[in-house]
């Protein structure tokens, strides 16, 4: 198998993605404060309102923190070289920044125009990034056809596919 041609995508910085994680903690935290005031009876109406609002809010917050280091907003780019894949950061002032290299991607989930990555760092780690045909442009079509080949665990060289 021939290796894809080389691509940039570049990458959002997952917004949507952790406002929804957010707002999922925000309804779970509101249930279970329902759940606890139904099932114990423990407040009046207007205060179990009260009390599912506060465990709502502090639940989104909680969600908001977990969502942030689930997905990082650093990510600028996307590249196969043709024989890597590299995560290109944001720089702090803007511009390209440090990259990592990538030893494993995983897609972890492909919706279309939709894709969620998990990217395992040479140096060790693992971070999930948010890959969105809008934000990626014309280089959609290279990047599913790059990862289509090449993600996953690592390719074997030519060489070990002739050892017995």
């Amino acid at each position: 198998m021939q290796a894809a041609p080389a691509v940039s995508a570049d990458l959002d910085d997952g917004r949507p993605e952790r406002v929804l994680i957010s707002l999922l903690h925000a309804l779970t935290g509101a249930a279970i404060a329902a759940w606890a005031q139904g099932h114990f009876d423990l407040t009046s109406l207007g205060q179990g309102l009260i009390v599912a609002i506060v465990a709502g809010v502090a639940a989104a917050l909680l969600g908001a923190a977990l969502a942030r280091h689930a997905l990082p907003a650093d990510a600028q780019c996307l590249r196969w070289d043709g024989q890597v894949w590299s995560l290109v950061l944001r720089a702090p002032g803007g511009g390209e920044g440090a990259g990592i290299a990538v030893a494993r991607l995983v897609v972890a989930i492909d919706l279309g125009p939709w894709l969620l990555l998990r990217a395992y760092a040479v140096a060790g780690g693992s971070r999930w990034q948010v890959a969105r045909a809008s934000c990626v442009g014309a280089a959609w079509h290279g990047l599913r056809v790059a990862l289509k080949a090449h993600a996953g665990s690592a390719q074997s060289s030519p060489d070990d596919r002739l050892k017995p």
